[in-house]
């Protein structure tokens, strides 16, 4: 979040802003580090989630608020070891959900994590990386589709379920396929690519990803009312 507001106050506080920027680098970095201490090198197949995804290719996050400090060398630096970090991950945690199924409910809404780290290289891939290969741009924008429709075929007994917290996962994972998608368009259209149907897949999930968010919004809203809280404090 730090990385992103950074590039969003910069406009008003000036380049100063990217000292915030590094801050949240080093935060990540101190968070990966932290992380793998306590979890990695105590690894338990069963304690895995698809929130490992958020630590060690959330990074990528710099990758795609790079541009804007004009810092596409740290951006790139990031981006492979997302994809590194990501590329690993999707076979750990997929033998994690194959293999044990059991998952304390509210965390199963976490699934939809599954669909940001390919979309979030993706677009950290394209905003960072000079010298770009459109076998890697096809290859993170399929595997991201693909994995997309299959969040997407969940997600409606994730929605049935009662609220937690872990209904945040509708969000941003939804949001970067969105902005990722329309970043392979622009992409793809500037290089004399341009493929119709994209257009139109990036509108679907721009819809998606908002209602998704208005909706997630209410749910705590709600979840949060006074009204509620004194309701659970007097339960």
């Amino acid at each position: 979040a730090l990385m992103l507001l950074s590039a969003y106050i910069k406009p008003y506080i000036g380049f100063s802003a990217i000292y915030i920027w590094y801050l949240a680098i080093f935060l990540h970095i101190l968070l990966i580090v932290y992380f793998t201490k306590e979890f990695i090198f105590k690894f338990d197949i069963k304690k895995v989630f698809t929130s490992y995804y958020v630590v060690y290719v959330g990074i990528v996050v710099s990758s795609v608020s790079a541009p804007i400090f004009e810092k596409t060398n740290i951006g790139s630096l990031a981006f492979w070891f997302g994809l590194v970090s990501c590329l690993i991950l999707l076979v750990v945690v997929t033998n994690r959900y194959i293999k044990y199924k059991e998952i304390p409910q509210p965390a199963k809404p976490l699934f939809c994590i599954y669909a940001a780290p390919v979309s979030l290289c993706l677009a950290g891939y394209i905003q960072s990386v000079e010298v770009k290969s459109l076998i890697m741009i096809g290859f993170l924008a399929v595997l991201s589709l693909i994995i997309y429709i299959i969040v997407l075929c969940n997600l409606p007994k994730y929605l049935k379920m009662p609220f937690y917290p872990s209904y945040a996962a509708f969000t941003f994972p939804f949001v970067i396929s969105a902005i990722a998608m329309k970043m392979t368009m622009s992409f793809l259209a500037n290089n004399g690519y341009a493929i119709p149907f994209i257009n139109y897949l990036v509108l679907f999930q721009t819809i998606i990803a908002t209602l998704l968010v208005i909706y997630t919004l209410i749910r705590f809203i709600i979840f949060l009312m006074p009204a509620k809280n004194s309701n659970l404090v007097h339960e």
